[in-house]
């Protein structure tokens, strides 16, 4: 839950409330393209194009290896790294576009102050 935030704050941060409507698209995409509802066979081809990109399907390999137990394989390791660094990711890029944000408010306000 904490990568889904960490996205949304993304696009909270760096589009304002245009991000609010990219987060609900965000949601709908991995929501039909995550494998968590249907099966990949099942669905229109597009989705199956974007399952690799979307965190949800990361997230989803984890509950169903959490739930059919885990078989000693790296599977789970590999699922957490990938969220893992889509946190860093998103965070890094939300901390520096937060930073630019500041500065670019203090040079207006100066500017006003001028």
């Amino acid at each position: 839950s904490v990568v889904f935030v960490s996205i949304v704050q993304l696009f909270m941060v760096f589009l304002g409330d245009a991000g609010k409507f990219i987060s609900m698209v965000l949601l709908i995409l991995q929501l039909t393209s995550c494998a968590g509802t249907f099966p990949m066979e099942t669905i229109p081809k597009i989705f199956n194009y974007l399952y690799p990109f979307m965190p949800m399907t990361y997230s989803v390999k984890l509950f169903k290896e959490a739930i059919s137990g885990v078989d000693g394989s790296s599977i789970a390791f590999e699922n957490t790294a990938i969220l893992f660094g889509i946190l860093v990711v998103t965070m890094t890029i939300t901390i520096l576009c937060s930073r630019a944000k500041k500065r670019i408010d203090a040079a207006k306000y100066q500017e006003l102050e001028a």
